[in-house]
């Protein structure tokens, strides 16, 4: 897997904003979709946003695609299978460089035991799951506030912002996926020329690629792509392009594979069907919730 590309390493100072404001957002793994929509819901009414899964494994794909302020695990079965995820989300964490995730498992009973448990497979707490959503908001709230996750010194790995796009798509989260898919159709395209332009050694073409992805990157506020972009438009010879212009495509790549999960599972739009009251034409109500990303400033969307 690549590492998270270093802005202090590859780009001058005056071309790293970092911004690490806005409320906390949360990696929710659960099997139970009923429960964990119900548990969102409580701690987006806490102001706290989270993503929601179903299972260890896309656990640990979601984490690999963007970053977390803190992990929870409901967990109904044996609380080896959540300290199984727990093993395997550490394993992964050390090849980034930012500080680890707490991560936290609710299940029936938090007993001394457990908790041994779970300290060897490096988890922070077990937690109760009766845990009133206002103690868990304030647990939460306190984690967040002592271990800030994203340091200014580096581009997140998301590799877009769907609040963005849901701002240019009018809040329309159908408009807001549709314009997510292009731009995974704009990275597709743009590595395929990318390869050309390396396996032929022609740099102007790679000037024209990185050109166009940047300017689908910025739409889409991704930090990420834009960075690879910028560097690749800086390879001004065929050499420069074998080398690290081969390197900077396995990154577009992984941004890619990366974009294909959020898509697949939704991450960033946390969409919750409440049933509310009937009301006196004895009509249900769909109350629909968008949870958004971070507010992060776009690093590079002011780069000349």
């Amino acid at each position: 897997m690549a590492a998270r590309i270093e802005t202090k390493q590859e780009l001058p100072p005056a071309e790293v904003k970092g911004n690490r404001a806005g409320p906390p957002y949360l990696l929710l793994a659960d099997d139970d979709r009923d429960e964990a929509a119900s548990l969102a819901r409580l701690l987006l009414n806490s102001s706290i946003s989270c993503d929601v899964v179903g299972s260890r494994d896309d656990a640990l794909r979601a984490f690999r695609s963007r970053d977390y302020d803190m992990i929870l695990m409901n967990v109904r079965g044996p609380l080896i299978d959540g300290l199984d995820a727990a093993k395997a989300i550490r394993n992964v964490e050390r090849s980034f460089p930012e500080p680890r995730v707490p991560i936290f498992i609710l299940t029936e009973s938090a007993s001394e035991q457990e908790r041994l448990f779970a300290k060897s497979a490096d988890v922070d707490d077990v937690l109760e799951r009766s845990t009133d959503v206002t103690d868990l908001a304030a647990m939460v709230e306190h984690e967040f506030e002592i271990s800030r996750r994203t340091p200014d010194s580096y581009i997140q790995r998301e590799p877009l912002q769907f609040a963005k796009l849901l701002r240019d798509a009018a809040g329309d989260n159908g408009g807001a996926v549709r314009l997510a898919e292009e731009f995974a159709r704009v990275l597709a395209q743009a590595i395929a020329e990318a390869r050309a332009a390396i396996e032929t050694g022609k740099p102007e073409q790679m000037q024209s690629v990185s050109q166009r992805l940047r300017e689908s990157a910025v739409k889409s506020g991704s930090g990420r792509v834009q960075l690879i972009a910028v560097l690749l438009s800086r390879m001004n010879t065929a050499g420069e392009l074998r080398s690290r212009g081969a390197e900077l495509l396995k990154e577009c790549e992984e941004a890619a594979r990366d974009l294909g999960v959020w898509l697949e599972l939704k991450l960033g739009q946390v969409i919750i069907h409440a049933q509310a009251p009937a009301a006196a034409s004895g009509k249900r109500t769909t109350v629909k919730m968008f949870s958004f990303l971070k507010n992060r400033v776009d690093v590079f969307s002011k780069v000349s």
